[in-house]
């Protein structure tokens, strides 16, 4: 890992490897849940996370951490789900990946499955009701998107729902294995300034076309075009990434 540079509250590390980006992440993730019992995370079912829950639960599996305590918030679930599509739900992939296979209760577990036109969500609610979110774990994708798909068209976004574009349904139809005519095309999901009110972030960046919302964030100011550049402003942020993410942040320091 190289310490690659600081602006503002974010810092950015490059990793040599893969396995180094998934380790260097997953340490961060389980040292504050050995630190904090009742630590509360927002975490993202995307396949890049595989590696850090599959290190939380050999972890649990060692007794190395203790997950009882441990509430979660998941950043997304679909809106328009129906009988025989319920097999592509967030929960169910959550579950499958990481819930399953530790201590914690299903009381701590949550999804936002509700949202509202007016100021505050009761997903936000119940997140402030019970304590803000410790550690938040996103992946940066390669629109610049951290979670949802219109994400920065209000920087004050709190939980609502949203429309998948094609892109995003392509990328759905990969991480399911079906055709994109049984993808829903609704979620809610997490918005900007939830992410916001978490006490630390953390971002995943791996591939080439992480680069460009790399380099946006890099320079420290807004840019309605990357929607990860509304972070610029938070109080701790820190940006782990692979070799081709950092591609065109190396240009920019020549």
């Amino acid at each position: 890992m190289k310490f690659v540079k600081k602006t503002k509250n974010l810092y950015f590390f490059r990793c040599d490897s893969i396995p180094e980006l998934d380790e260097l992440v997953s340490k961060q993730v389980i040292s504050e849940i050995k630190e904090k019992s009742h630590a509360s995370l927002l975490l993202s079912p995307r396949q890049d996370l595989d590696k850090l829950y599959e290190t939380i639960v050999y972890d649990y599996r060692n007794r190395l951490i203790n997950c009882k305590y441990v509430c979660v918030y998941v950043t997304d679930e679909f809106l328009d789900l129906n009988h025989s599509t319920t097999y592509l739900s967030r929960h169910r992939w959550m579950n499958d990946h990481l819930f399953n296979y530790l201590n914690i209760k299903n009381k701590h577990i949550h999804y936002p499955t509700d949202y509202g036109d007016t100021e505050y969500s009761q997903y936000d609610r119940q997140i402030w009701k019970n304590g803000g979110i410790d550690l938040a774990v996103l992946v940066m994708k390669q629109d610049g998107n951290l979670v949802s798909y219109d994400f920065l068209n209000d920087r004050n976004n709190l939980t609502h729902a949203v429309k998948a574009d094609d892109y995003n349904i392509t990328e759905l139809t990969k991480l399911y294995h079906v055709s994109s005519d049984v993808i829903p095309h609704f979620m809610v999901s997490v918005g900007m300034r939830s992410i916001l009110n978490a006490k630390r972030i953390i971002i995943y960046a791996k591939g080439l076309e992480c680069a460009n919302g790399i380099l946006a964030l890099s320079k420290g100011e807004i840019d309605r075009k990357y929607p990860c550049t509304a972070l610029v402003n938070h109080r701790d942020v820190r940006i782990y990434m692979d070799e081709a993410a950092t591609k065109l942040l190396k240009k920019d320091n020549r």
